[in-house]
């Protein structure tokens, strides 16, 4: 019963394992995405900066006295303002998914360790299996070489017993006049 019970908790602890391998293998495969979509914020980023570089290089009043009217200096500033805003939506990103890569590589961390245990928990658990088969087979032929003792003396008894009784009988066993019918 108890070799079966460990079996059982060997066989639950694999399907933990084998599901915390499946569970690392989807947050890999989130982490692969993330990183991808880290690298395109980094290139829309780079080219935002290059941008308000080269618009940085002419000043406001240059900008005013280049623009045909008005409305083309505030749709320049505007557009200016627009690229600024997306360079700091695009570093927010890139900063939530570099938190986002280290939470998943610390859960990922957190499942191999747990697995870790789990293996060391089955080795122990087969271990303890072994014990008790080794055990069990040691007693099984401890009980055997007793029974075979047993019998030993029973055979041993009875050759004494025919002896005993051919003295009182004055023979072999089941003749002669004293036998009595048997």
């Amino acid at each position: 019963d108890a070799v079966n019970k460990l079996g059982a908790q060997i066989n639950a602890i694999q399907l933990s394992i084998d599901a915390n391998s499946a569970k690392q293998a989807q947050i890999r495969q989130q982490i692969t995405e993330a990183e991808a979509e880290l690298v395109k914020q980094k290139a829309m980023l780079s080219e935002n900066i290059k941008q308000i570089y080269l618009e940085g290089q002419i000043s406001t009043l240059e900008m005013l006295a280049s623009s045909k009217d008005l409305s083309e200096f505030v749709d320049k500033q505007q557009y200016r303002s627009t690229i600024q805003n997306k360079i700091k939506d695009t570093l927010d990103k890139i900063t939530a998914l570099k938190a986002e890569l280290k939470n998943k590589e610390a859960e990922v961390d957190k499942l191999i360790k747990d697995e870790q245990a789990q293996h060391a928990q089955i080795a122990a658990n087969q271990a303890e299996q072994a014990g008790m088969f080794a055990y069990t087979e040691g007693q099984k032929n401890a009980y055997n070489q007793k029974i075979s003792q047993t019998n030993a003396q029973i055979a041993e008894l009875r050759r004494q017993q025919v002896i005993a009784n051919a003295r009182f009988s004055g023979g072999a066993p089941g003749s002669g006049p004293t036998c009595g019918g048997g």
